[in-house]
């Protein structure tokens, strides 16, 4: 249950395009009232990281398997940030 000083979260999806040509997809979570705000300043996130060298860690439910994954963003061509509005918890009833 959400109290009043919560924000609903949304579920995004990242796709993550390597340098070795693999792909592979993970969850994250954003907040706020304004999800493309959130998306933007996450995709400016994670271009700065590429340059960078940093590791990016993603912890989420995928039904009933608990999954942890790590990207290297060096490592990382290309990226999509994409999410389905009807994914957002609390929203409109």
């Amino acid at each position: 249950m959400m109290n009043e000083y919560q924000q609903p979260s949304t579920v995004i999806t990242i796709e993550f395009l390597l340098n070795s040509g693999e792909r592979f997809v993970v969850s994250d979570f954003i907040s706020g009232p304004q999800p493309d705000a959130a998306i933007q300043a996450v995709g400016e996130q994670l271009a700065s990281d590429m340059n960078e060298g940093k590791l990016r860690h993603f912890a989420y439910w995928e039904g009933d398997t608990y999954q942890y994954e790590v990207v290297k963003m060096d490592q990382v061509a290309a990226f999509s940030i994409t999410f389905n509005e009807g994914d957002a918890e609390g929203g409109e009833e």
